[in-house]
């Protein structure tokens, strides 16, 4: 089959999808019969990664209206993490007190649990079987639904960015760690753990492995991920907070500087050499780079390019163009708020969610 190329502030009277919501002083939402969304609506999208939590009040044209970003530290407390969203996300309602809001987002770094209210084996462990959507209903008294972190990207890409139309579709979200999401029809690809399994942990190192963060052995993320070049790049690259000594990296590469670069693009070439096999695997029809590291540019996308294409069954890539994401480091916030603006939302519950998400005994 030929597949085409193509390169805390109360809010009185607020509606929430299927529900009126009123505001009560300083202690969140509460939840009554109303009307379903409708154009006016706005959600908030929380992307969790291994470093930072970055937060946007998201319209349904994929517009993120107002932001904040939240930098943690590795081994902080769960419930800290948590609290530190929620005051996040009431600034957010206080920065633009109009709309209506549907309910909240979350984009997790690792597998999700059956109601979608917590997950597991992410990159920031200390979330790990926290009933994160139960704690943040309980706030703000609205819908709260996870979703992995790769997916949220792969689906705002789909439906606002450089995704839009793609048939099979394939992004890499590169960040702290490595996630891969699959859609068919605009519909996630899950295998385990509500998600595309862990495709980033793809072994690619037979000798002289190290470990990633999660103990798998010769794993991508080992080589490749933010925290692995972190590794490589930080000795002589003061870090500034969270990714910081990768963000003066990129900086180094853009401006000429070839030891920066040739880290950059060995990692690319890494990254392409599991693209080869996800391709041999799903034959997409366009293979996105997304996530903090595709600041990169050209740097890190043509190196993946080059050696999944050398790499890949011919057959299974004669059809396939590799892209930056268009959303770039938004993709996540867009897409974990996507799921509560649109009743459609594929792989994302159209945002419904249980008694208990909704912070309700």
């Amino acid at each position: 089959m030929a597949r085409s190329r193509s390169t805390a502030s109360p809010i009185a009277a607020r509606e929430v999808a299927g529900r009126e919501v009123t505001g009560r002083d300083g202690d969140g939402w509460r939840a009554l019969p109303g009307t379903p969304v409708t154009g006016a609506d706005v959600a908030i999208g929380i992307d969790v990664g291994g470093g930072s939590i970055k937060l946007g009040l998201v319209t349904r044209a994929g517009a993120i209206i107002a932001r904040r970003r939240l930098d943690h530290r590795h081994g902080a407390a769960g419930e800290a993490i948590v609290a530190g969203c929620a005051e996040a996300a009431a600034a957010l309602l206080s920065d633009r007190p109009g709309g209506r809001l549907c309910g909240i987002g979350v984009g997790f770094p690792g597998h999700l649990a059956a109601d979608r209210g917590s997950g597991s084996m992410g990159n920031v462990p200390a979330l790990d079987g926290l009933p994160v959507a139960a704690l943040l209903g309980r706030r703000f008294g609205c819908p709260v639904r996870l979703i992995n972190d790769a997916d949220a990207a792969l689906m705002a890409e789909y439906r606002f960015g450089a995704g839009r139309g793609v048939r099979r579709l394939l992004l890499v979200a590169l960040g702290t760690g490595i996630g891969v999401g699959f859609a068919l029809d605009g519909v996630p690809v899950e295998t385990a753990g509500g998600c595309l399994g862990d495709a980033g942990h793809m072994i690619v190192v037979r000798h002289g492995a190290r470990r990633c963060r999660q103990g798998c052995l010769g794993c991508l993320e080992s080589v490749a991920s933010g925290a692995a070049i972190e590794a490589q790049a930080g000795a002589t690259r003061a870090p500034e907070g969270a990714g910081g000594a990768t963000a003066l990296l990129i900086g180094d590469a853009l401006a000429g500087d070839p030891a920066a670069a040739a880290i950059l693009t060995d990692a690319g070439r890494w990254i392409g050499m599991a693209a080869a096999s996800w391709c041999n695997l799903f034959a997409p029809d366009r293979v996105l780079i997304g996530g903090g590291l595709s600041a990169a540019g050209a740097l890190i996308l043509d190196a993946v390019r080059d050696e999944a294409l050398g790499r890949a069954m011919p057959g299974n890539v004669a059809g396939t163009d590799f892209a930056l994401a268009g959303l770039g480091n938004d993709a996540g916030i867009v897409g974990a708020a996507a799921g509560l603006l649109f009743a459609d939302a594929p792989g994302q519950g159209g945002g419904a969610a249980t008694r208990d998400e909704r912070g309700h005994a």
